[in-house]
């Protein structure tokens, strides 16, 4: 699978000692990403920042 660099809004969530992370699979490896999203064309930093945490 092919990966891309961009810019992105990220959450960390942690209750009761423990972290919410996303796993992920191409079907050859596994790992793991933290909640929130990238950002959209033309979108303003501080906006997408705000939205990934919602």
């Amino acid at each position: 699978m092919e990966r891309t660099v961009r810019s992105a809004a990220k959450t960390l969530i942690i209750k009761d000692d423990k972290m919410l992370a996303i796993k992920i699979s191409d079907g050859k490896e596994e790992w793991y990403i933290m909640p929130g999203g990238g950002q959209d064309a033309e979108e303003l930093h501080n906006l997408f920042k705000k939205r990934g945490q919602l």
